[in-house]
């Protein structure tokens, strides 16, 4: 098997790269990759495509993409726009090198990572389109022909049954994969050298958020239910991008001054050997603006965390692939409700996470996942 991977982002460390790596990893195919093009050098290196992508990576390129806001929340800034319609005229005039790819390549199947690259589907080619994000229906101008496009795939894999409620109805085949997730390298990991690292004496409840920081993922929102909760001698940690590469820069200033002016909130920036993030933390926070079982939700589990969880109704109270043992650390909390959240953190304060199992899914993952693409290409 011959596959084509268009992947929309090049950090190798977040959610979608971190779950799209893992299938390439384990796939019984060679692989070619399309990152997104950058200006700045500060993109993902030769080794970095060795380590997260693996051995079957026989070619990479580095073009122009198309980026629709399908998943913003509220009113999306001018620059944010004038960045997606340059993204996209470039994209159109990058595609005759596309069309070559395609054509050399002689692809089984071309998977395309993110909802955000939908312009991109063409019926002539056996592509696959994987939806990570939940449609937003305020953002219509946005998702402006997302219908019409999708169903020129020759199916559609969503991480959730939400990502899938919430998109335009389509024709095509579709199938709902949870992420594949392989925690089991978490238990290799010292504890003791984890908690030096992030200077944890081992007694302290730890919370943490994970991913970009960033309004749209409810950091302030988290950080203010745990200092409303005011929990002894617990941490809250925020994981993610602080530097050059992150993007709400006001937001992330704004993060800095309430981490300067309470010791017990600890920002660690990017972290590539998340698997000690992971061994030293109890309990994982989702404050996002729809309710779904983001990467971070089942990656916690599966490394033997506990999880703080927004609910609305629509989430079961035993989590799809998870066992008795996950489900036990799960907590919900009312849906963008300050109050309840705050009731979740005290629920869990001064409850360390002591028995932990690791587990994967990532076998039965690629099998259905070979087995849809090659029933569909």
């Amino acid at each position: 098997m011959k596959a084509l991977f268009i992947i929309h982002c090049q950090d190798p460390i977040y959610g979608a790269s971190r779950s799209v790596g893992n299938l390439i990893r384990n796939l019984d195919a060679d692989v070619d990759i399309i990152f997104p093009v950058k200006i700045k050098n500060d993109g993902i290196t030769t080794e970095q495509i060795a380590k997260y992508y693996g051995p079957r990576v026989k070619n990479v390129w580095f073009l122009p993409q198309p980026e629709r806001l399908t998943a913003l929340v509220g009113r999306v800034p001018i620059k944010k726009q004038i960045k997606s319609f340059t993204k996209e005229i470039l994209y159109w005039l990058a595609r005759p090198k596309y069309e070559k790819i395609y054509r050399q390549g002689k692809y089984d199947f071309i998977h395309l990572n993110s909802a955000t690259l939908f312009p991109m589907l063409a019926g002539k080619w056996p592509m696959f389109l994987h939806v990570r994000e939940t449609f937003r229906k305020e953002l219509s101008f946005w998702n402006h022909g997302a219908a019409k496009k999708m169903n020129r795939a020759r199916g559609i894999v969503f991480i959730d049954s939400s990502s899938r409620a919430n998109a335009p109805n389509v024709s095509v085949p579709t199938k709902v994969l949870i992420n594949p997730f392989d925690q089991r390298s978490v238990d290799k990991v010292d504890l003791l050298q984890a908690r030096e690292r992030f200077s944890l004496s081992g007694k302290e409840t730890v919370y943490g958020i994970i991913g970009n920081v960033t309004r749209y993922k409810g950091v302030d929102k988290a950080i203010k239910a745990f200092q409303e909760a005011d929990i002894p001698n617990s941490l809250f940690f925020v994981v993610g991008s602080l530097g050059a590469k992150a993007g709400d820069k006001g937001f992330i200033e704004q993060i800095k001054a309430i981490a300067k002016m309470d010791p017990r909130i600890r920002l660690t920036d990017e972290v590539e050997e998340m698997e000690q993030i992971y061994r030293m933390m109890d309990y994982t926070v989702r404050c996002d603006p729809a309710v779904s079982l983001g990467r971070t939700v089942y990656e916690a589990l599966y490394s033997g965390c506990g999880v703080i969880l927004q609910n609305d109704g629509t989430l079961p109270r035993e989590l799809p692939n998870t066992t008795p043992e996950m489900q036990d650390k799960v907590f919900f909390y009312k849906f963008g409700d300050h109050n309840s959240l705050v009731q979740a953190f005290r629920a869990t304060g001064g409850k360390k996470i002591t028995r932990r199992s690791y587990f994967s899914n990532t076998d039965q993952y690629v099998q259905e996942f070979t087995k849809f693409v090659s029933e569909n290409s």
